[in-house]
């Protein structure tokens, strides 16, 4: 399962119609939402690009040599919860890395910390769709 997705999701990343809007940027890592993935009624859909420039973003993913991951999250935007449907982990020349990649059938939701990387990407989708930031 994890091939189709990871092809999925780069044929997703190089999208033309794609419209990446960054979330977050620090020295770590880079994370963008395709603005143009945007769905869902009363949780929002989206698709995130991550990219890692440092170990320290993500130690166990960096050690087993991944650089970049396309995830697909939902968020309640009213909850501030998200949880992740898929993951596909890349290195640096786009080869996949299976072992850092998933998909859940059912993710469980996750409440995140404001100042958090999860609670920043939340309210940045949030933000990105029109809903408003996630709450405090």
């Amino acid at each position: 399962m994890l091939v189709p997705l990871a092809a999925l999701l780069v044929a997703a990343a190089s999208d033309p119609d794609a419209r990446w809007t960054t979330l977050l940027a620090v020295d770590e890592v880079t994370v963008e939402v395709d603005a143009a993935s945007l769905g869902g009624q009363g949780t929002v859909r989206a698709q995130l690009r991550w990219t890692f420039a440092d170990r320290a973003a993500a130690p166990d993913a960096w050690d087993a040599g991944v650089r970049y991951a396309l995830d697909v999250l939902e968020v309640d935007c009213r909850a501030g919860t998200s949880r992740t449907w898929s993951s596909a982990a890349f290195t640096h020349d786009g080869g996949a890395v299976a072992t850092m990649s998933f998909a859940e059938a059912s993710p469980a939701w996750r409440k995140h910390r404001v100042e958090s990387v999860g609670g920043i990407v939340a309210r940045g989708v949030c933000a990105v769709a029109g809903k408003g930031g996630a709450p405090r």
